[in-house]
């Protein structure tokens, strides 16, 4: 073969391109293919064409051909490198799937059942089969023939997940008797055949079922099928139940020495709430296998007295024996708080220097006050030898530790941080005080090699507590570390004061945007319009073009967002010399290819127009479009306002002719998470059982967060799943609503007896909805999500104590009510936070010992009514009195097991704890840190903790928490300057009661700008006022500039004073967020006048065009006496009058509601 000069090279390509489309369009292929002949001969057939594939767009070549004028020998070329290695080198993505579709176009008419092997699977095999077209899968009649599906599905594990939801229906209905029949786990359907490749295509199409579906397919040949290679064990949990379901059926009706993989069982353990699984094990040591993968072990008594009686662990405790059975759990689902406190001291200490059993307990999922109590058994003297290396093998015991051994542990060094520390677990961080926080920050924060330390800095949780000195000193780390952290908005601003220096700011040059590339969300829409609009398009790619860069904006607020996709459209109108959207708009798959390259939340600032014009591309570039929409996750899923995602949903539905009908699994699997998470209440209907189950997941994550009308029409169809299947799988459907069970409606459709066996799971799955990160906290407005938990709670209590009550049927009625009225503390803890539903009645009937016993079980709770707390507390103490106990005598302990109850004390009764345990700072951030606390309560418990000095030690200061909020002016104003800049990041994070809150702001806002001077005006330290900066005054609001209201503390704004929160002017309110403008209750919204709440509409909707906003106005103001709104989130606002005055309470509800 001859070597070839590059331009010679250059020239062959070009010409024979040019050639290749002349031939195409005049159908001269004749001469094309004596030209290719000869250029092959001359220089080499394969160098040649790999080479071009090199250095043509050969899609955009492709495009232009009509698919019957391809010859077949020319599309054979391009297909012939079927190998894995030839085509990841030699073809793009884009590029095998126009080879692919049109090579389908070329053969669709001679294509038939007795030829597709040869022509689908053989002729395009594993590395083209990826690229069959969707609609030629889902709409072809040819995969309605048995033969083909067969075929098909041996192939199903190279086809991407689209597609294999794209052909699995149809691959169902020839594993199954019937379509569409309900699943009886008795009565299953029977397989078409029993051989081994029938078994695999169960195994490769299960992903694309429901539990049902899979059961049905499944029938009784589970035992083969789990022999197979396919089957995983890293299923979801809508697979993981059904093979569950099959192998119990299997046990108990013709196989009972049927034992599974180990662990395939641990897998399907960690889905299913059930404790009858310990028969599927040969190996009765394995039982903790069960009890470590379980979802609640507590609510397995039978399970856990197994375990213990195996290893012998119900007389004589030993440290050698708890180190065998504590894989991960011992001391957490085997002994409950009251078991650990009587473990002996010699035991504990014995436990606490063996570093193995620490990092297995740490692992266990702890609460603060099961740490607590696990930590304070081990002896402090064992404690203090704790080096650096065991903070890291405490894990979930680190919100148990006395900051004085944290901090005595830190001051030998850094080791490890805990795995915990990352965003996959941000409820672990919650667990955490502030003061943990600030001190871990500031000991790990700093190290050079943050990299390895950078989980810490993961949580927006963590980030409020970086002080403005640590901030600046990990300003001086380098810019390979500090790229690994996404900061606020607010730090970010003061990272590229430090980058391009204080005496230059941002200039909107090229230059100068490549060097603050990792800090851009510190940008303000102003500085991003500075950007030209002729290196607009190069700004773009260069933020969000690389792939390392896609998420750089996780942090970025709605203005600078909306600022970015401002600075696109112009980029796009300049590049293509165009205005109209659908010439402009084709800029982004032009060979640059913006819209596979860049980061897909820029495209949600779209306009309706430009989404039109998508929607009218051709069906390529079309999909392209929606599936980076649909690619979203959070937590940027998180921050569009409603309107915005359920036009975006309007708009690919439209797209993918979803509009009407059934939603299936494919439909759903099209649309992608984000997609999936906005749809309109109406649409969740549309969605069919089976898709909802297999999709289920879509719907836990952080990304759905619905308001009342989607929760309820979420509910109402995972109710209508229950009731297509029998008792048996209910039990199963409901491990997997899990969380989503907030949603059900009050008459679940399941028995009692199985919505009792799955209380507690259920209980703490909802809790999961608490534990959300601030910027993806699930709205509740009009209190309907605490509303719909408490009413499910209710139902989860009720059926508990009824099916209590009817397991007690031999005995008479009055025998039963009383057994029922006697429960113990084991159920109690069994029925897990529901407890917080109880009725006055249920608690009134519960026996004094049983509360004492078991007031760990009721403190662990937190969302109590205030009748309902105040009622459990006053009980307690009554319960103690007639003991001959006093409040005087309660231990710290005691308190510690109180917890949340001690919200309920009144305020005399709080003013009898003894004061000693006030000068404890472990005290002080336990007790300071409870929520719910009244102002009166507070003025309590800060008389107890200044009864010794009358001034705010660094001690308070560090742990006291909310008990500062009824400090007396005086005392804060007295507060040494360098310790409210060491503490500031806690003090501004404190949320008072309401009623204390003013004063508290207000004081400590004159406090700070006193200190800080000119300097609080500085992003990074006026957007770490927190709570404080509520404290502005009308008289500060002019030395705010317009752009730093882009920074204004969320907690403050939602503070703010009406008087003062109306009189920021128009400039100032333009540059809002729409994350701020999310938390102002409608009481501050009314007090905005007309044009205020325009500006407000504006930065809400701002991908709505002026004239629509226009008529958004006059549909507002235009009301008649009966009239009405609708708004795209079809929610109805009925108003009886219309009058000027009323223009601000009008808007201002609107938003409320819609929001």
């Amino acid at each position: 073969m001859l070597a070839v000069r590059g331009d010679q090279y250059l020239r062959i390509v070009k010409y024979k391109i040019c050639l290749l489309k002349f031939a195409a369009h005049e159908n001269i292929l004749e001469e094309y293919n004596n030209h290719t002949a000869y250029v092959e001969r001359r220089w080499g057939y394969e160098s040649v064409w790999k080479s071009i594939l090199k250095l043509i767009d050969l899609p955009r070549q492709l495009l232009q051909i009509p698919a019957r004028n391809l010859a077949d020998t020319h599309l054979n070329n391009l297909l012939s490198y079927s190998d894995d290695e030839t085509v990841s080198k030699d073809f793009s993505d884009e590029q095998k799937t126009i080879l692919v579709q049109n090579y389908i176009n070329r053969i669709k008419t001679k294509l038939n059942s007795s030829n597709f092997q040869q022509l689908i699977t053989e002729k395009l095999g594993a590395s083209f089969l990826r690229h069959l077209p969707i609609d030629f899968l889902s709409k072809d009649e040819i995969f309605n023939d048995n033969n083909v599906i067969r075929n098909i599905a041996t192939w199903l594990h190279f086809l991407s997940p689209v597609q294999r939801d794209a052909i699995s229906s149809k691959i169902y209905r020839t594993l199954t008797d019937t379509t569409g029949k309900i699943a009886q786990s008795n009565v299953p359907s029977r397989l078409t055949t029993d051989d081994a490749s029938t078994l695999n295509m169960i195994a490769r199409t299960m992903p694309s079922l429901s539990t049902r579906q899979i059961i049905n397919a499944i029938g009784d040949r589970i035992a083969p099928l789990l022999e197979q290679s396919s089957i995983r064990d890293d299923q979801s949990c809508t697979t993981a139940l059904a093979l569950l379901n099959r192998t119990i059926e299997s046990k108990r009706t013709s196989n009972r020495y049927f034992r599974p993989h180990p662990q395939l069982v641990q897998r399907w353990q960690e889905c299913y709430s059930g404790c009858d699984l310990s028969n599927l094990f040969s190996n009765r040591h394995d039982l903790k296998e069960l009890l470590k993968s379980h979802p609640s072990p507590e609510s397995c008594e039978n399970l856990v007295h197994e375990v213990k009686k195996e290893y012998d662990l119900e007389r004589d405790v030993s440290a050698q024996k708890l180190r065998e059975v504590s894989g991960e759990y011992a001391l957490g689902s085997i002994y409950d708080t009251n078991e650990i406190n009587n473990l002996s001291d010699d035991l504990m200490a014995e436990l606490g220097r063996d570093e193995k059993t620490l990092e297995k307990l740490g692992s266990q999922d702890l609460t603060p006050n099961e740490a607590r109590a696990i930590i304070n058994k081990i002896p402090r003297s064992t404690q203090n030898l704790w080096g650096k290396n065991m903070l890291g093998k405490l894990g979930n015991l680190i919100p148990g530790l006395d900051n004085a051994i944290l901090k005595q542990i830190l001051t030998r060094g850094r080791g490890d941080l805990p795995s915990l520390f990352n965003n996959t677990s941000p409820s672990f961080i919650r667990k955490l005080v502030p003061s943990k926080i600030r001190l871990l920050i500031d000991q790990y924060a700093t190290e050079p090699n943050l990299a390895k330390y950078r989980q810490l800095l993961a949580s927006d949780h963590a980030k409020k507590y970086i002080k403005s000195e640590t901030l600046m000193r990990i300003l001086q780390l380098t810019p390979d570390v500090l790229r690994l952290i996404r900061f606020t908005p607010a730090q970010a601003s003061a990272a590229i004061t430090k980058r391009l220096g204080s005496e230059k700011p941002f200039d909107g040059s090229l230059s100068s945007l490549g060097s603050i590339t990792n800090f851009i969300n510190g940008l303000t829409k102003t500085d991003v319009e500075k950007i030209k609009s002729e290196e607009s398009l190069q700004a773009i790619q260069q933020i969000f073009g690389s792939a390392k860069n896609r998420n750089i904006d996780n942090q970025m607020q709605s203005n600078t967002r909306y600022a970015f996709g401002n600075l696109l459209r112009r980029g796009l109108q300049t590049s293509e010399a165009a205005q109209k959207p659908d010439d402009y708009i084709k800029g982004l798959f032009r060979e640059d290819n913006l819209v596979d390259d860049l980061n897909p939340q820029l495209f949600t600032t779209m306009t309706n127009a430009e989404l039109d014009a998508i929607n009218r591309l051709d069906k390529d570039q079309a999909n392209r479009f929606w599936n980076a929409i649909g690619s979203i996750r959070e937590p940027v899923c998180c921050s569009f306002v409603n309107e915005n995602r359920f036009r975006l949903a309007d708009y690919a539905l439209k797209y993918y002719g979803s509009v009407t009908g059934d939603i299936d699994t494919f439909k759903l699997s099209q649309l992608g998470l984000f997609l999936v998470t906005s749809l309109r209440a109406s649409d969740i209907r549309r969605i069919t059982t089976d898709a909802l189950i297999n999709k289920i997941n879509y719907f836990k994550s952080n990304c759905f967060q619905p308001v009342k009308g989607e929760a309820q029409a979420l509910g109402a169809r995972l109710n209508d799943a229950l009731s297509e299947v029998d008792d048996e799988l209910k039990a199963l459907y409901l491990d997997l609503i899990g969380e989503l069970a907030a949603y059900l409606p009050m008459d679940i459709a399941a028995s009692k007896r199985v919505i009792a066996q799955r209380t507690n799971y259920l209980s703490k799955s909802m809790d999961k909805l608490q534990n959300r990160e601030e910027a993806c906290k699930i709205p509740n407005t009009d209190e309907f999500l605490s509303k719909a938990t408490h009413g499910i709670k209710q139902t989860l209590v009720n059926a508990f104590l009824d099916q209590r009550s009817s397991s007690h049927l031999h005995r008479d009625r009055r025998q039963a009510n009383q057994k029922q009225n006697n429960i113990t503390c084991q159920e109690l803890r069994r029925m897990g936070s529901v407890i917080s539903a109880l009725s006055s009645e249920q608690i009134s009937a519960i026996a004094d010992d049983v509360l004492i016993q078991c007031i760990g079980v009721f403190g662990a709770v937190k969302d109590y009514s205030a009748e309902t707390i105040k009622q459990i507390a006053q009980k307690y103490i009554l319960a103690l009195q007639n003991q001959g106990r006093h409040i005087q005598s309660f231990s710290q302990s005691e308190l510690y097991e109180l917890n949340s109850i001690l919200t309920g004390f009144t305020p005399n009764e709080l003013l009898q704890l003894r004061t000693e345990y006030f000068r404890d700072g472990y005290f002080l951030s336990f007790i300071g840190n409870l929520d719910n606390w009244t102002s009166a309560q507070l003025k309590s418990l800060a008389q107890l903790a200044l009864s010794f000095e009358q001034r705010l030690t660094p001690t308070l200061l560090e742990n006291a928490g909310k008990i500062l909020c009824a400090i007396d002016e005086q005392l804060l104003r007295r507060i040494p300057p360098e310790e409210v800049k060491s503490y500031l990041s806690i003090l501004a994070n404190i949320e008072c009661p309401n009623e204390a809150n003013a004063n508290y702001s207000s004081t400590m806002f004159d406090l700070v700008k006193t200190i800080y001077q000119n300097d609080i005006l500085r992003p990074h330290i006026f957007g770490s006022l927190g709570v404080i900066a509520a404290g502005l005054k009308s008289a500060d609001l002019g030395s705010l500039s317009p752009d730093l209201l882009n920074f204004f503390p969320q907690q403050a704004l939602s503070r703010l004073p009406k008087d003062v929160f109306k009189s920021f002017n128009n400039d100032q309110l333009q540059n809002l967020n729409i994350e701020q403008i999310k938390t102002i209750p409608n009481s501050l919204l009314s007090s905005l006048n007309g044009k205020q709440m325009a500006i407000i509409n504006q930065i809400l909707y701002p991908f709505k065009t002026s004239e629509e906003l226009i008529k958004f106005s006059e549909k507002t103001t235009n009301l008649n006496d009966n009239g009405s709104i609708i708004s795209d989130a079809r929610t109805k606002y009925s108003i009886s009058t219309i009058t000027l005055w009323l223009l601000p309470i009008i808007s201002a509800i609107f938003m409320h509601r819609f929001n």
